[in-house]
Parts: structure tokens; sequence; C-alpha cells
């Protein structure tokens, strides 16, 4: 199964892949190694905002772990508050924007 991520991924399609593992690719469909930071909302009944970080390890980590094919740090956060007040933000400055319009 491929998946593109993006900003609208739920937590069951994250959780469905992260089950088996999760492949990194460029768009020849080669594996590769580079951060990731994904936003998502999950699909409760308050929506609540989530981070999904990945951060490659490096060559000290992946001798400490014995890995010869990389690996990634994984952190999930809850950023509710501050996906909240962001989105506040931008709507009060539309509304200030349509009523300098008018």
């Amino acid at each position: 199964m491929a998946t593109a991520f993006d900003d609208n991924i739920s937590v069951q399609e994250l959780a469905d892949m992260l089950q088996t593992g999760v492949a990194i690719l460029n768009q020849n469909d080669e594996s590769i190694m580079h951060a990731l930071r994904t936003e998502f909302r999950t699909r409760s009944q308050i929506p609540w905002w989530r981070v999904l970080m990945l951060s490659p390890l490096d060559d000290d980590d992946m001798r400490r772990l014995n890995l010869s094919n990389g690996g990634f740090i994984c952190t999930i956060a809850d950023i509710t508050h501050e996906k909240t007040a962001k989105l506040l933000q931008v709507e009060i400055a539309r509304e200030a924007q349509e009523r300098k319009q008018l």
C-alpha cells in the first residue's frame, strides 16, 4: 500500500501504515533519508491536531543501535492549542482584509 503524506492524514491511516513500517521515497520510488514533519487532524468529535516528525538517526546513533540501513526517531505531539491559535489568526486577518476592502 502506497500513501502520500499530506496535511489531512488521519490517525487511523497513520496507525494502519506504522504497524508494518513506513518507507519514505522520492519521485523515482527510491528510499531516501530526510526529516519529515506533517500536521494532521484526528477524526474525533473534537478536532485534535497532531504533528508527526521523523528525524533520521545520525551515524553515531546507527552504530550504537547496530543499524546498517538507517532509521528514524518518531515523535507524535499534540499541537491543538498552537494550531487553533494559528487558524484563528488567519481568520481574523481574512476578516480584517474583507472589511478593509468594503
